[in-house]
């Protein structure tokens, strides 16, 4: 038997939870489609019929925050429905000693992880195909990640507890989501992009890119906040969702 991996700052059930929503992700064909999706976009954007005189060809100091939000959009898939792999063995998580919010937390970190190795695939894309981007450009872009990756993190919690889907390996593909995810993910991906024009415009009418950073800087810092409450508040939720998440999960 191999020994769980040790991760600094991380307690053990966390980190068990990181390791295996790892293991199984990296056996995921999804996922791995979903690495590289970013990179053909960025591709099919610069040699494609779109490529000659869309937004990326006029202004492509944006492709790096363009990919990174594409990278985010297409990774909800997994983050909002997060106990969907588990199916009946949900069942087993309400038998651990370990607390909820710490197995939440070791998926959302292992969700992170895969977003920061689509984020160097981006990057590498970025460089290739549109050159390297500005400082400041880099900024937004780490700017705008530290506002939307925590929002989408702790509606994805929410959602994974009120909302739950079996994933059916076989159809995964051909699987929807339940309306309210999809609604809820509509709201939530409007508001980030709505905020994210609003500090560009801000940014470009007043002191540049360093400005818009600013912005989501100051906006990440409500998010990461939204996603401390909820965090902390899972274990009270589960308690509340325990039926309705081992019957739907173990559903045939």
């Amino acid at each position: 038997m191999q020994p769980a991996w040790f991760v600094p700052g991380l307690s053990p059930p966390t980190a068990a939870s990181l390791e295996k929503e790892l293991h199984y992700l990296s056996r995921s064909g999804p996922m791995l489609l979903t690495l590289i999706m970013p990179v053909f976009m960025l591709l099919i954007f610069r040699i494609g019929p779109a490529g000659r005189g869309g937004l990326l060809s006029r202004m492509p100091q944006y492709a790096l925050l363009a990919g990174a939000a594409y990278a985010l959009l297409i990774l909800t898939n997994f983050v909002y429905n997060n106990f969907g792999a588990e199916g009946s063995g949900i069942q087993f998580l309400f038998a651990s000693p370990a607390r909820f919010r710490q197995i939440v937390l070791g998926k959302n970190l292992a969700h992170m992880t895969v977003f920061a190795c689509e984020m160097l695939l981006v990057s590498a894309g970025v460089a290739v195909f549109y050159g390297p981007p500005s400082l400041s450009m880099v900024a937004v872009t780490l700017c705008g990640i530290l506002f939307a990756a925590p929002l989408n993190l702790a509606v994805g919690n929410l959602l994974s507890l009120y909302s739950p889907k079996k994933i059916d390996q076989a159809t995964f593909g051909r699987q929807r989501a339940s309306q309210t995810t999809v609604l809820v993910s509509f709201a939530v991906q409007l508001t980030v992009f709505g905020v994210a024009a609003l500090a560009l415009h801000i940014g470009q009418t007043g002191r540049g890119l360093w400005l818009t950073a600013l912005l989501f800087l100051i906006s990440a810092v409500l998010t990461t906040a939204l996603y401390i409450v909820i965090l902390g508040r899972i274990d009270g939720i589960v308690l509340k969702k325990r039926e309705d998440l081992v019957a739907e999960l173990s559903r045939a």
